[in-house]
Formats: C-alpha cells, structure tokens, sequence
C-alpha cells in the first residue's frame, strides 16, 4: 500500500483494534474526560464522552482511509485492494448509523450491546487481521487518541 494510506493506517490501528475489542472491555478501557471542544473534519464537538469521541474520529479516519484507497484501487486491479475498500466503506456505513440512530445513546454501556456494534465490532476484527494490526488497547491508548482530537 502507500505510505499515505499506511500512515493513516498508523493513526487508525489503535481506533481499530478498540472497537474490535469485546464489548465489556471496551467499557473497562474508556478514559474518563472533561467536556471540551473537539475538532473534527465536520465540524466541532464539544463533549466529555470518549466514546462519542472515538466513533467520529474513527469515521474520520475511515474516510481518510477510504479516498486514499480508491486512489490506489484507480491505479491497481488488486481483489485485495477491492476488498479492502469494501470493509472500510461497510464500517463507514456501520459508524454513520451510529452517529445518526444512536447518538443520544453512545454513552450509555448499554448501547454496545446493540446490532449495529455487535457489526462494528466483526467488521473491526476484519479490519484488524486483513491489515495485520497487533495492537493491544488499553486506557493510556484510548486517551491518546482522544487528545488527538482536542482542539485547543
């Protein structure tokens, strides 16, 4: 792959490997947060809930991702590019369902046993082992990637 889809993939393992992580541990893991602004391509956001957080950076770095694939899938005629661009475009979808039908919920422990996670959750998994991505998460990671977002 390119060095830039492989440095957004840098940024994304961590996202990645979370929301492929069991739904208890996900929980264990969330860093607890001040409300704050957080900048994101779409626009501001201000919250203190990490998960709120880390679904809309994940898209973003999906849709990063994603426009840098189909750059390469342009130039190639790689399955496994193809492929590729078909599990990040089902995650997106997957993240934008959950922004859109459960947004006033991301906070609440309860949501992550609904469908759509349980499907972000396989679709993660996927991502995880087609990308090669041996990374494990913990509280200090997930906080990591939330400062990324801070906006001061």
């Amino acid at each position: 792959m390119s060095d830039e889809v492989n440095q957004q993939l840098e940024v994304t393992a961590p996202l990645i490997a979370f929301f492929g992580t069991p739904e208890k541990e996900q929980i264990a893991i969330l860093p607890v947060l001040e409300e704050r602004k957080y900048d994101f391509p779409e626009g501001d956001l201000i919250t203190s809930n990490a998960l709120e957080i880390l679904v809309n950076g994940y898209k973003a770095c999906l849709n990063s991702i994603l426009i840098r694939l189909m750059t390469i899938q342009d130039e190639s005629v790689s399955k496994s590019i193809k492929d590729l661009v078909d599990l990040v475009e089902r995650l997106l979808e997957t993240t934008r369902k959950i922004l859109e039908e459960h947004f006033e919920v991301i906070g609440n422990a309860n949501s992550l046993g609904a469908s759509e996670w349980e499907s972000l959750r396989q679709l993660s998994l996927t991502a995880q082992r087609k990308l090669e991505i041996q990374l494990v998460v913990n509280t200090k990671t997930m906080k990591d990637c939330v400062e990324y977002w801070l906006h001061s």
